[in-house]
């Protein structure tokens, strides 16, 4: 069950590894023009997503979605040109029980070639 959806994410452009203690670690292909664009991915569906820059090196991030019913948002934050981190909180309803994720992230550049790793898919912001 796990490489069949790890086989899914990949499709869609992202490398998904569950480390040990359920650490997950993705490596997901953006180009250049997605990231000045800040363009970031969100769950796949009806999306509508925002990036509010607060700083130079600060913004919020805010997305919320309809199929399936997600929202989130976070603060993110670029260490430098190729380094940034964030702070995100996700919210879903599932089977009538509504779900709430924190998670902290942290991303860098690895290189500009992403190998068998297709640039995401990301929702066109409405």
């Amino acid at each position: 069950q796990r490489q069949q959806m790890q086989s899914m994410m990949q499709q869609h452009g992202v490398q998904l590894d569950i480390g040990a203690g359920g650490a997950l670690q993705t490596k997901i292909c953006m180009t250049r023009e997605m990231a000045e664009r800040k363009e970031f991915p969100v769950q796949q569906g009806d999306c509508r997503q925002t990036f509010t820059q607060q700083s130079p090196t600060r913004g919020h991030i805010a997305f919320t979605c309809t199929k399936p019913r997600v929202s989130g948002e976070g603060d993110l934050t670029t260490d430098n040109d190729t380094s940034y981190r964030a702070h995100m909180k996700i919210r879903r309803e599932e089977e009538g029980r509504n779900q709430v994720v924190d998670m902290d992230v942290t991303g860098k550049w690895l290189s500009a070639d992403c190998g068998n790793v297709r640039p995401v898919t990301i929702p066109r912001t409405k």
